[in-house]
């Protein structure tokens, strides 16, 4: 019965096809906040704090933190949304009612933070900023994703 529900609501996530598909073939990776060199720090490139995956899915945070290469023809997506979809199934348990109906099912990414590791990648690679070491080794966002366009999911 339980798989039922679950079947049924991932089913009804609203993906219209009209989202500009981005990339095909991205990897993603998950980075937390930490003072360490490897992470960069709690705050990103502009000087804010990180949101988490986490954070988001409880409905603390308007957006979860990606970082992306920033060098030529990308820095046109430094501040821009995108969604997952594959991860919106992956974590559509764990989403709270409200981000559920506010963001039609989404998870809402906001690339908002780069590194070394991103210059020159374009699409190839992406990092998801979650609460801490162990969630950055989760099954369910580590992984070869489609990144599609959101920013129509955001009010101006």
């Amino acid at each position: 019965m339980i798989s039922f529900i679950y079947l049924f609501f991932i089913g009804h996530l609203g993906w219209t096809q009209t989202e500009k598909v981005l990339s095909h073939e991205t990897k993603l990776t998950g980075y937390y906040p930490n003072a360490s060199a490897l992470e960069g720090g709690f705050k990103d490139r502009y000087g804010h704090k990180l949101n988490t995956l986490q954070d988001f899915l409880a409905g603390k945070v308007p957006y979860v933190s990606v970082a992306i290469d920033y060098k030529d023809d990308m820095s046109k997506y430094m501040k821009t949304y995108f969604c997952i979809p594959t991860l919106d199934k992956n974590y559509a348990p764990e989403m709270s009612k409200k981000v559920r109906k506010k963001y039609k099912g989404h998870i809402l990414f906001k690339a908002v933070d780069t590194g070394n590791a991103f210059v020159h990648k374009k699409w190839k690679k992406m990092d998801i900023c979650v609460n801490d070491k162990k969630a950055s080794y989760d099954n369910r966002l580590n992984i070869q994703a489609s990144i599609l366009d959101c920013n129509h999911l955001v009010k101006k």
